[in-house]
């Protein structure tokens, strides 16, 4: 029994002692790791001109290499464990049945979220610049600041940013808006039943104001340029108007693009003389409300001024 005390406290001592003269060469390596990892992405961003800050589609690369070599230096650092501690290594592993089914547990969604962003970050959906929409329900987009291995980081128009995980992405509709080179302007005007008449030219004026002040339209029929008559309604007449252009829908270019055609449909209703349908909110038979339109002979009569 005396004999055995002896031998614990030595082997003790041991694993002690290799822990302590394996311990320098893993913090060099590990420092080694982290330095090669930074002058390469200086490296790549003065190969290919970007700034850190907005790497763009070279990130996947560089995020590609880092994996590589963040896997080569573990594998080489458990090799040189495996070799010098014997079994201290085997120790720290050794968790338990418990153990290891807690962590197998508790590790399941950072392994889901690992693997989206892996299988993300080697497809082509997005880069890092890019403004995307996605299609969850809650209207989520913005512009991609960051491609993590868990998440990803957009900015809204408000400069808010926003973390989405890749385990979210994965599975849904998305919408590249960078990649696209057409966006559609549509508007739904009303009309009170008196100007009726005048509708047919209305429609003509629109077209025809449109083409003069917005030149990106397209009208060779590779995208629709709609503008109808669309609805009798109880109490008012309603047009179409949907129309596309050459512009991205992204932008000031987009926008000022919008405020054009928008313009272009005022002016040309104004020429004829009319003007649009009033709206007002009524009681529905469902204790709600919903939006009619004032006849025009109301919505024009002068109101009643006191005299003195």
């Amino acid at each position: 029994m005396s004999s055995m005390t002896p031998t614990r406290l030595g082997s003790g001592r041991d694993v002690h002692q290799d822990t302590l003269r394996t311990s320098p060469p893993l913090f060099v390596t590990l420092w080694v790791v982290k330095k090669c990892l930074a002058f390469k992405q200086i490296l790549l961003c003065r190969i290919n001109k970007v700034s850190i800050d907005d790497m763009g589609r070279v990130e996947l690369l560089d995020k590609i290499i880092n994996g590589v070599t963040v896997a080569i230096a573990a594998l080489l650092l458990l090799d040189f464990l495996a070799i010098k501690t014997g079994k201290a290594l085997s120790g720290v592993f050794a968790f338990g049945s418990i153990g290891t089914l807690a962590f197998t547990l508790a590790s399941q969604g950072l392994v889901k979220e690992f693997l989206s962003g892996f299988a993300l970050n080697f497809s082509d959906k997005m880069y890092v610049g890019d403004n995307v929409k996605f299609g969850d329900g809650d209207g989520t987009s913005g512009k991609v600041i960051k491609l993590g291995w868990m998440e990803r980081i957009l900015k809204g128009s408000d400069d808010i940013h926003q973390s989405v995980p890749n385990g979210a992405i994965q599975g849904q509709k998305m919408s590249n808006l960078s990649r696209l080179t057409r966006c559609q302007v549509a508007q739904t005007l009303r009309f009170d039943y008196a100007d009726a008449d005048k509708i047919p030219d209305i429609l003509d004026s629109i077209r025809s104001e449109i083409k003069r002040s917005c030149p990106k339209v397209v009208t060779d029929n590779t995208s629709p340029f709609r503008v109808f008559l669309t609805n009798f309604n109880e109490d008012h007449l309603e047009v179409m108007v949907d129309t596309h252009y050459r512009i991205a829908p992204i932008g000031d270019a987009y926008w000022i693009n919008r405020q054009n055609v928008l313009q272009a449909i005022m002016r040309a209703v104004k020429s004829h003389d009319v003007e649009f349908a009033t709206l007002c909110t009524a009681p529905t038979c469902d204790s709600g409300t919903e939006w009619k339109v004032i006849p025009k002979a109301k919505s024009q009569e002068p109101k009643n001024e006191k005299t003195v």
